[in-house]
């Protein structure tokens, strides 16, 4: 193969590639998902990477470093109905979103009205807020 076509070859993979990634939506779809798995799974240190600094600080009542210690001290039961609580939408705009949850099947786990709310930090979805 020539290199001019050795090279339109890679430049079309290249495109390619960057085709098949996610929307935003769904990459914050994605992290939201996986920070609520975090918790499910009892792993603080997991959801709290997930968590914007701002957010992770918030947690751990002024230290970030406390954030892993707070949210693995959720009860078995809170974590099992954590697990059942759902992304039911996403709306992008920019670098923030808002991402609504659905919580009709985790029982009577306790939660405020209005969407969560997610920024994006260095190219990743991070939660800021859930209600």
């Amino acid at each position: 193969m020539s290199r001019k076509a050795l090279a339109i070859v890679l430049v079309s993979a290249a495109a390619a590639a960057g085709c098949g990634g996610q929307s935003d939506a769904d990459a914050a779809k994605t992290a939201m998902q996986n920070f609520l798995a975090a918790i499910h799974d009892g792993n603080g240190s997991r959801a709290c990477s997930l968590l914007a600094p701002s957010a992770a600080s918030q947690l751990g009542r002024g230290n970030a470093a406390n954030c892993p210690q707070v949210l693995s001290g959720a009860t078995a039961q809170e974590r099992q109905q954590i697990g059942k609580v759902r992304v039911k939408s996403v709306k992008v705009s920019g670098n923030r979103a808002s991402v609504t949850l659905d919580y009709g099947a985790a029982g009577s786990l306790p939660h405020g009205s209005g969407p969560s709310s997610m920024v994006k930090v260095s190219g990743a979805w991070k939660v800021e807020n859930i209600p």
